[in-house]
């Protein structure tokens, strides 16, 4: 009978490739893959059903077995999106049923050993562009020009590059959104999308866009203009003129 610690982040990784290994992993991290079904096959293996919110509007669905093969544990992981076979949707759902399974007693420091393993291999493998927010003051009272800039992080030193700015059609559409776009950020674009969405330079204002300056700044990858290593963090720690200050 396969058990949950027989799933390790090694063998996960070396059942797919390596961007659906990062992307998966990272989708598991944003929360967005949702477990249906887990039932134990014949042969003692696994069948896991779920749903995973990709890049398209609606969720891609996942039937994934786990069976014990001749030579060790292998994935079958079938999915409704383009790519259809051991994708990151399929990996962020073996990921999702691996963290909530019940573990035998005395396996709880194992569990968080698994957790830490995760999001190093996430953390130093991890190359992808991110969404970044880089903010500026507007000279008007309470009101501040928010940037959408898409960077990777630097290889040899902490931070990002200045990367490209992106305007909120590109990102805002209900049927794509690229691969950057985390789940966080559907909601700061929905509070902004009613601003001029065809503009790479957004002004906010008011009770909505007060809300939408927050949650940038919860996510760690709001900055002040051109600074790219010293993310704002809160308010106390905001860079001289800016109206979070």
């Amino acid at each position: 009978m396969i058990r949950p610690q027989q799933l390790s982040t090694a063998w996960l990784s070396r059942e797919c490739d390596s961007g659906a290994w990062k992307r998966g992993s990272r989708y598991f991290r944003d929360g967005r893959a949702s477990l249906g079904a887990v039932e134990r096959l014949p042969d003692g293996g696994l069948l896991l059903t779920g749903s995973c919110q990709g890049s398209a509007f609606e969720p891609y669905r996942q039937r994934i077995e786990i069976t014990q093969g001749q030579g060790g544990i292998v994935l079958d992981g079938e999915c409704s999106c383009s790519v259809g076979f051991n994708c990151k949707h399929v990996i962020a759902m073996v990921l999702t049923w691996r963290a909530l399974a019940p573990d035998e007693a005395g396996d709880a420091a194992e569990l968080d050993t698994w957790l830490t393993q995760l999001t190093a291999a996430e953390t130093t493998s991890d190359n992808d562009e991110t969404l970044l927010y880089s903010l500026a003051a507007d000279g008007r009272e309470s009101e501040v020009d928010v940037s959408l800039i898409v960077a990777r992080p630097k290889t040899t030193e902490a931070g990002w590059t200045q990367g490209r700015k992106a305007s909120v059609s590109s990102l805002a559409s209900n049927w794509y959104r690229p691969e950057y776009v985390r789940h966080g950020d559907n909601e700061i674009l929905s509070l902004i999308r009613g601003e001029s969405q065809f503009s790479n330079q957004l002004q906010i204002a008011g009770a909505a866009g007060h809300l939408a300056l927050m949650k940038m700044v919860e996510s760690g990858r709001a900055f002040w203009r051109d600074e790219r290593e010293r993310a704002l963090a809160t308010t106390s720690s905001a860079a001289p003129g800016c109206p979070l200050a």
